[in-house]
C-alpha cells in the first residue's frame, strides 16, 4: 500500500519583523502520526534557523520552508517557500539640550554633540561654526548609520538658548 501525500506549512509567519528579533515556528501538518518537523531558511543573510527558532539577522526578505518526515501512513513532505519582510531598526539618538551660549558665539562640538547607539555619520543644521542670533534656537541632526542594510536613518532636534548681548556700559 502506498503512503498518502500530506501537506505542511508554517502557520505563524509574522506580519511584522525587525532585525534583531526572532519567533518560534509552529506547523500546520495534514497527516497523522508524529513526523519530525523542521524548518530551513534559504536567506541566511536575513534569517537563520536553530531548532524551531527563526532569528532575524539582517533586513530584507526572509524565505522559510517547512518539511516533515514520513510516518507509517504518510510520505515525507516539503512545503512551499513562505516569505516575509524583515525591517530595519531605527537607531537611538541621544542629544541633551546644551547649556546656553552668549550672542556672537559660534556653534561648536560642545553644542553639536549627539550620539547614536550604532556607528554612523551626523549632519547638523545649522552647521558647526554658525553664529546664531539671540533667543531660543532649534538645532537639528540627520543621522545615517554605517550599516544601512539593518538600520534606518534617524533624526533629532534639541533647543539651544542664545543669550542676548549685555547692555552697553554707560559713558560718563
Amino acid at each position: 500500500m502506498s503512503q498518502a501525500s500530506p501537506t505542511i506549512a508554517i502557520t505563524d509567519i509574522p506580519t511584522s519583523a525587525t532585525y534583531g528579533g526572532s519567533f518560534t515556528v509552529t506547523y500546520g501538518y495534514s497527516g497523522n502520526g508524529s513526523p519530525s518537523e523542521t524548518v530551513s531558511s534559504s536567506t541566511p543573510g536575513v534569517c537563520t534557523v536553530s531548532g524551531n527558532t527563526v532569528s532575524y539577522v539582517g533586513g530584507g526578505t526572509c524565505t522559510l520552508t517547512a518539511s516533515a518526515s514520513a510516518t507509517a501512513d504518510y510520505g515525507a513532505v516539503t512545503g512551499g517557500a513562505q516569505s516575509f519582510g524583515v525591517g530595519t531598526v531605527t537607531p537611538v539618538i541621544t542629544w541633551a539640550s546644551p547649556a546656553p551660549i552668549s550672542d556672537g558665539t559660534a556653534l561648536s562640538a560642545t553644542q553639536l554633540d549627539a550620539t547614536a547607539n550604532v556607528p554612523g555619520t551626523f549632519v547638523y543644521t545649522p552647521a558647526l561654526g554658525t553664529v546664531l542670533g539671540p533667543g531660543t534656537q532649534t538645532l537639528s541632526v540627520a543621522f545615517t548609520p554605517t550599516n544601512t542594510t539593518d538600520y534606518s536613518s534617524a533624526s533629532a532636534t534639541t533647543i539651544l538658548t542664545v543669550n542676548p548681548p549685555p547692555p552697553p556700559c554707560p559713558v560718563y
